[in-house]
C-alpha cells in the first residue's frame, strides 16, 4: 500500500516546534518593539530641544522658556508640535529662563508608564519609570 501524507505524531512534533519557537520569538519582539518606542521619543525630543537652541541662539540670545506654554510658542517657527503625538501622549517643562530645563514626554507604546527626560542643553536623554518632581504633565 502506498503511504501519502504525514502521521499525527509527525504533525504534532510540527506544531510543538513551532509553539516553542513562538514562545521565544514573542517577548524578544515585544523587548525591541518597546525599544525602538523609547527612541522614538527621545528623538523626537531632541529635535525640540534643536528648535528651542535655535530659538535661543538665533532670535533672543540667552533667553529661553520658563514653561511648557512658552515652550510651545516660541518653538512654532521651529517645531511641529502635531509630531510629538506619535511618540509621546504627555509632555512637560520646566525652565529657569536662563538655560537650565527638564523636558519630561510620557512614552507611547510601552507597558507601564516610562518618561523619557532630558535635563539642560547637552546632556542625554535617560528612561524613567516616573515623572521627576516638580513637573506638570500636559496632554498632546
Amino acid at each position: 500500500m502506498n503511504k501519502k501524507g504525514f502521521t499525527l505524531i509527525e504533525l504534532m512534533i510540527v506544531i510543538a516546534i513551532i509553539g516553542i519557537l513562538a514562545a521565544i520569538a514573542i517577548p524578544n519582539f515585544t523587548r525591541v518593539r518597546e525599544k525602538a518606542a523609547e527612541r522614538a521619543a527621545v528623538a523626537t525630543m531632541q529635535s525640540l530641544i534643536q528648535a528651542m537652541e535655535s530659538y535661543a541662539s538665533m532670535d533672543f540670545p540667552g533667553d529661553y522658556p520658563q514653561d511648557l506654554a512658552m515652550l510651545q510658542t516660541i518653538s512654532a517657527n521651529y517645531f511641529e508640535w502635531s509630531d510629538m503625538s506619535g511618540n509621546l501622549t504627555q509632555v512637560g517643562f520646566d525652565g529657569d529662563g536662563d538655560g537650565a530645563y527638564t523636558l519630561v514626554g510620557k512614552i507611547k507604546g510601552v507597558k507601564g508608564d516610562k518618561y523619557a527626560v532630558i535635563i539642560d542643553v547637552g546632556k542625554t536623554a535617560s528612561v524613567v519609570d516616573a515623572v521627576p518632581t516638580g513637573i506638570t504633565m500636559s496632554a498632546l
